[in-house]
């Protein structure tokens, strides 16, 4: 699934179009933190429309990944945002997956992150 991302992708309106286009892939939880974040680091939507392509290539199409703001109490500005994978599959041939997505995409990816996101598995 690919979003058209032009000239008007930067307006407000651009912008919740793209929540919206998240909203139909990933689980927001909640949503208003998720959204808030992704309002200071609108970079990162283009980003995880993106990455749920790849979610699908290693984890398959029915896949479900939610996003989640997770913070350090200890370290100031510390907030990240989380995709956790919501995955039945048994953890060694989840953690394979995972470290496959990492060395095949998302090692690739980290500067357009910028250390703002990640992923991680929660299993179901």
């Amino acid at each position: 699934m690919r979003w058209q991302h032009g000239p008007g992708s930067s307006t407000i309106a651009g912008r919740e179009a793209q929540l919206r286009g998240l909203e139909d892939v990933y689980i927001l939880r909640p949503p208003a933190e998720v959204r808030r974040f992704l309002n200071t680091q609108p970079e990162l939507i283009d980003f995880l429309l993106d990455a749920y392509a790849q979610l699908q290539s290693h984890f398959g199409p029915g896949v479900q990944a939610a996003l989640e703001v997770v913070r350090d109490p200890e370290v100031e500005n510390s907030e990240k945002l989380f995709a956790y994978i919501l995955s039945p599959l048994p953890v060694d041939e989840a953690l394979a997956r995972l470290d496959a997505l990492d060395e095949d995409w998302f090692l690739d990816q980290l500067d357009r992150v910028g250390g703002r996101f990640n992923f991680n598995l929660q299993f179901v």
